[in-house]
C-alpha cells in the first residue's frame, strides 16, 4: 500500500495556484461566489492532505500464480 496523501496536497496547492492565477477569467465565466466557494474548497483539500486529516492511498491486488 502507497500513502499517497502528499503527492495530492501538493497536487490540490497546484490547482488553487491555477485557480488564483486564472482569477479573472474564472469569476467573468462562474462568478465571484462561485469563485471563492471553489477556492475555499480547493485550499481547505490541500490542508486537510497536509494535515493529515484526508487520506489517498495506492492498494494494488494481484491475482496469485500457480506454480506446478
Amino acid at each position: 500500500m502507497k500513502d499517497l496523501r502528499l503527492d495530492y496536497a501538493l497536487t490540490w496547492h497546484a490547482w488553487v495556484n491555477r485557480l488564483v492565477q486564472n482569477a479573472e477569467t474564472c469569476i467573468a465565466l462562474v462568478g465571484d461566489v462561485t469563485y471563492r466557494t471553489w477556492l475555499l474548497y480547493l485550499a481547505a483539500s490541500a490542508v486537510n492532505f497536509e494535515d493529515d486529516m484526508t487520506d489517498a492511498v495506492e492498494v494494488r491486488f494481484e491475482k496469485r500464480r500457480k506454480t506446478y
